[in-house]
């Protein structure tokens, strides 16, 4: 299971210190991009993500939070975006933007809010490379107990990220169902010593990892 912080939750007048301070226990970094409709909110843009790539080694996972795509979904992949995750509520038929963006050189995902239907999920994700599993409400909010249970709905051989409010108390659950990467925002950026809690995290998340590969299916 892999470590991806979100930058969205980081201080933005302490960026760089973020990047040095929780780089060695990250896996990737989670880069949120909202137009303050589909998300009452405002995320990140072309130029940090610039500054980020510029910066780290660690690849970008970028997902979108837009009432339509347009072309952003390229122009990430286009700049070096290692996954771009689009919102499959927001397109009707997904498989040629994905198909476009495996293209572009990136890992092509869908992304679905936390009370989207596990049966939408399911008939758009064969398209997909793998989806994102929002836990709470786009642009922040509490998290939603009934939407990390989607995990468990999905086939086991998906990829799933899940992103929102996720702590280390639901880490056994997301090793059990095969979650391959867990975004954290304020179980990480929210604590008074972001390097340390990062280390913390890391080492539950190697541990998770430890116990899938030691178990006879790979997800007990």
């Amino acid at each position: 299971m892999r470590l991806s912080p979100s930058l969205f939750a980081a201080d933005p007048l302490a960026w760089g210190g973020a990047l040095d301070a929780v780089g060695p226990h990250a896996d990737s970094w989670h880069f949120d991009v909202m137009d303050g409709r589909f998300a009452p909110a405002h995320g990140l843009n072309e130029a940090q993500f610039l500054a980020v790539k510029a910066s780290s080694a660690h690849p970008i996972e970028v997902h979108l939070m837009t009432e339509t795509p347009g072309d952003w979904p390229l122009r990430y992949a286009r700049m070096g975006a290692a996954l771009v995750a689009v919102h499959g509520e927001t397109i009707d038929a997904p498989a040629d933007l994905l198909n476009a963006l495996r293209n572009a050189g990136a890992r092509a995902f869908l992304a679905y809010e936390p009370d989207t239907s596990v049966d939408l999920i399911r008939r758009q994700a064969v398209h997909a490379d793998g989806v994102l599993l929002l836990t709470a409400p786009q642009g922040g909010g509490a998290f939603r107990e009934p939407a990390l249970q989607r995990a468990a709905d999905l086939p086991p051989g998906l990829p799933k990220i899940v992103d929102g409010g996720i702590g280390p108390e639901h880490f056994d659950f997301c090793r059990a169902h095969a979650v391959e990467t867990v975004v954290v925002g304020r179980a990480l950026f929210g604590r008074a010593d972001p390097r340390a809690r990062a280390g913390e995290l890391s080492s539950l998340a190697r541990r998770v990892r430890r116990q899938t590969a030691g178990s006879p299916s790979g997800l007990a």
